[in-house]
């Protein structure tokens, strides 16, 4: 019986000291980041590291903008999967005064509820911080569920005295501005990125088509329709790498923004494909998903400044559609220093 008590308390002795070994190495890795010669800390919190590549352009295009116009600030980023691991460090280490910016992207409702409920958490944690949630699209669905966790947002959300709000498209901004306290609207911060060619040559029509839940019939429709009348080159916004790290995101991205720029022509119903396209000077057509994200940063941010990219008109000829589209010689007009003014204020 002696015996039983006596390992029962060492086992939680052993714990313990686990347990805390584990948060003191985490400690010392989150202080490793943080240089002391630059006072204002900026927490970059949620960025991806899953195998999205869209969402590994938000993160990778987050910092980017951040060290652009922070120049003198800290930027210390912490992966979606590393919360967890750098929870206890981050309450001791974020001060008052520190900025945290949680990552923007289509993930704003109940379908990606993990990082949901990370910007929940954080929220709730850090009330006396600045927060600002980067450029995102709201859609929570209709379900029972969806209506709960919608309200639960609503009411964490609104608690928080100063959190900013970031829409990237008109549908999501009027949803947004009836609900929330500090909404502005401003690009996909992707569109922040500089424009780059890597004069490849272009010599084949690229399909992105989605598989995933935001696929429409209209994108079966079309693959149907093209793979019978052009020899195609198929790939996907999907990344074979899982838990990724930040220098190999960089890598993902690159090598996604090259492959692209192999295409006379990219047809797409991926947000960020057709965005890689803008980034990439190369003609795109785009089919919009079922959120409506696509035509909606299009309409608002790229229609009129770039005649490269078009929306296909599935009642139209679209073998035409192609035609008219490589005639156009690429050009745009886009100065993300003035769109993404109300942002930088903020920061």
């Amino acid at each position: 019986m002696f015996g039983k008590v006596f390992n029962h308390f060492k086992r939680k002795i052993v714990r313990f000291y686990e347990k805390n070994h584990y948060y003191k190495k985490c400690y010392e890795e989150l202080c490793n980041k943080l240089k002391v010669s630059q006072t204002k800390k900026i927490w970059f919190i949620g960025s991806a590291h899953y195998d999205n590549i869209g969402d590994l352009a938000i993160s990778e295009a987050t910092v980017k903008f951040l060290e652009k116009y922070q120049k003198d600030s800290c930027i210390v980023e912490i992966r979606l999967c590393d919360y967890y691991k750098y929870e206890k460090a981050m309450k001791k280490l974020i001060k008052d005064e520190d900025l945290i910016v949680l990552q923007g992207g289509g993930n704003m409702g109940f379908a990606y509820f993990d990082a949901e409920l990370n910007r929940r958490i954080v929220i709730k944690k850090f009330k006396n911080n600045k927060i600002i949630i980067f450029p995102s699209t709201i859609d929570y669905g209709n379900s029972w569920r969806d209506r709960l966790e919608y309200n639960n947002s609503i009411r964490i959300y609104n608690k928080h005295k100063n959190l900013i709000i970031c829409a990237r498209e008109k549908k999501s901004y009027d949803i947004m501005k009836k609900i929330y306290k500090n909404v502005i609207l401003v690009p996909d911060i992707v569109l922040s990125l500089e424009i780059k060619n890597y004069f490849l040559d272009r010599d084949k029509i690229i399909l992105c088509l989605r598989k995933d839940k935001e696929k429409t019939i209209y994108a079966e429709k079309l693959l149907e329709i093209l793979s019978h009348s052009y020899n195609c080159y198929f790939t996907d916004n999907i990344a074979e790498e899982k838990n990724i790290s930040i220098e190999l995101r960089k890598k993902i991205f690159e090598k996604k923004l090259k492959e692209l720029s192999t295409a006379k022509i990219v047809i797409t119903d991926r947000l960020h494909v057709m965005i890689f396209c803008y980034l990439t000077e190369t003609p795109c057509l785009f089919i919009d998903n079922t959120n409506k994200k696509i035509s909606g940063v299009y309409n608002l941010w790229i229609k009129e400044k770039c005649d490269y990219i078009k929306e296909i008109e599935m009642s139209s000829d679209i073998d035409n559609q192609i035609k008219i589209l490589l005639k156009n010689k690429s050009k745009h007009n886009f100065d993300a220093s003035i769109e993404f003014e109300k942002l930088i204020k903020h920061l």
